[in-house]
């Protein structure tokens, strides 16, 4: 069920090209985030701003890709020698 809910969001943030370098996102403990009971804003950046155009949006892909790296699919190994 939840993999349905995320999936449209996370097709769009990841299948357009990228624009800018994916932002580096200071990982917090999962226990020190905040409990939010909705959804939150997906045209909302980190810092509160509104994505108002193109290169807002191409600032807050950047934000989500950093988002989704850090908290669902972490980095990716070194490669082997």
């Amino acid at each position: 069920m939840c993999a349905s809910v995320y999936s449209p969001l996370l097709i769009i943030a990841l299948s357009l090209p990228p624009v800018s370098p994916v932002p580096q996102i200071t990982r917090r403990p999962v226990t020190d985030l905040p409990n939010i009971a909705e959804l939150p804003d997906p045209f909302t950046g980190i810092n509160g701003s509104a994505v108002r155009s193109t290169f807002d949006w191409d600032c807050r892909r950047a934000e989500l890709k950093g988002l989704f790296q850090a908290y669902i699919y972490g980095s990716l190994p070194a490669k082997p020698e």
